[in-house]
């Protein structure tokens, strides 16, 4: 298992070295460290390349035998991972929250830091940082980015020009 593991990581190391920077996705706040593969709870991962996310993953078995080790960087048997990995990054935390009605959906959740700001979530799962367009606010109501400024939240704005 762990040759077919390995040659599966080399192959998507050779695909997105080979990737031009342009189509790759962009920078993600959980890839500011080095390059690998880090985990987001016991069973699921985030793959990153010189700040770059390659993929979110999650180690596949149906019974719960294999585990995200830390060590490692690598799905490993459950009986060899301590599994206490802490969602580390604040987009993984406020996504394990799902709204009722939303467990098959992507759904919305404000950053908690600036108005302007949210999280993309699906299934629990977090899939990237958005920001509303200049003169909006993320509304927690609505799920969307309305008209509004600082006055209609009690947290800042991140200036405009940071957000690009």
């Amino acid at each position: 298992m762990s040759g077919l593991f390995y040659g599966v990581v080399l192959g998507i190391i050779v695909a997105v070295l080979s990737a031009p920077r342009e189509r790759r996705q962009a920078q993600d706040p959980r890839c500011a460290g080095p390059t690998g593969n880090f985990g987001i709870n016991c069973t699921s991962f985030v793959s990153c390349f010189e700040g770059y996310v390659f993929g979110t993953f999650t180690c596949g078995s149906e019974n719960g035998q294999l585990k995200f080790n830390p060590n490692t960087g690598a799905c490993d048997w459950a009986t060899a991972v301590n599994c206490e990995v802490q969602p580390k990054f604040e987009g993984d935390q406020a996504c394990t929250q799902i709204p009722p009605g939303f467990e098959e959906f992507a759904y919305f959740v404000s950053h908690p830091q600036f108005c302007n700001m949210y999280f993309v979530c699906d299934h629990g799962n977090y899939r990237g940082t958005r920001n509303c367009n200049q003169g909006q606010i993320f509304s927690e109501i609505n799920g969307t980015c309305i008209v509004g400024g600082q006055d209609m939240c009690n947290k800042p704005l991140l200036p405009y020009e940071n957000l690009h």
